[in-house]
């Protein structure tokens, strides 16, 4: 199962994300377990470390500090920013987002960023490590 959490405190953002990935589950007939913060203190309780976590900029804080929190707090998941700030695309780097996507959002973004995350979860290639005669 596939799971996606969004961190938005703009219920409309909340809105327009959650319906974009149900449109992506009715598409691609899979499971994803959606599941939305509004609260940093929350978000940082929960064991979100194999989720895609969306987060947009909000009144309080950009998704780029909001980012730096969580990663101060050895939240390791993969972040995908939204933001209409051009400064934020540059600082994203230094969270180590996932991707980054700038306003307005648009439907095949969010999806490139699911499918791409999916890829990575569930890809079954494996890497071989030769050391010497011993294969690992």
């Amino acid at each position: 199962m596939l799971r996606v959490c969004i961190f938005s405190e703009n219920r409309k953002m909340e809105a327009g994300l959650r319906k974009i990935v149900q449109s992506y589950i009715y598409e691609n007939l899979i499971s994803v377990d959606i599941k939305v913060f509004r609260d940093i203190k929350m978000l940082l309780k929960s064991d979100i470390s194999d989720a895609i976590l969306f987060i947009n900029d909000s009144e309080e804080r950009s998704a780029v500090k909001t980012a730096q929190i969580l990663r101060e707090h050895d939240h390791n998941e993969k972040i995908v920013i939204i933001t209409d700030s051009i400064d934020h695309v540059y600082d994203a780097f230094k969270v180590d987002a996932f991707r980054v996507i700038r306003m307005p959002v648009a439907k095949a973004d969010i999806f490139e960023a699911i499918n791409s995350f999916w890829k990575m979860k569930f890809s079954k290639k494996v890497v071989l490590v030769k050391n010497g005669a011993q294969r690992i």
